[in-house]
């Protein structure tokens, strides 16, 4: 962590179970700004801790492009079902 910035989500993973603690407060700002419903954002973010949990990072900009590329793979999965 270590980053001062507002934290939108926090996983805690073992390697057996996760635990993923998302702020809905950021992520209500995160919507609004990126022009999201909160559902869609919070969809997102869950997509986010979940990977974390499989192992990804986002620390380095390398890593950080596949994580996000692994994001709208699992999204365009999802959302189309869930939309509404």
């Amino acid at each position: 962590m270590g980053d001062p910035s507002a934290t939108d989500v926090i996983t805690f993973a073992d390697g057996e179970t996760a635990d993923i603690i998302i702020s809905l407060d950021q992520a209500q700002r995160q919507a609004k700004k990126r022009g999201l419903k909160l559902f869609h954002e919070v969809a997102l973010l869950i997509c986010h801790g979940l990977l974390h949990a499989k192992g990804f990072d986002d620390i380095k900009e390398e890593d950080r492009l596949v994580m996000r590329q692994q994001e709208f793979e699992w999204m365009m999965r999802v959302l189309p079902r869930h939309a509404g």
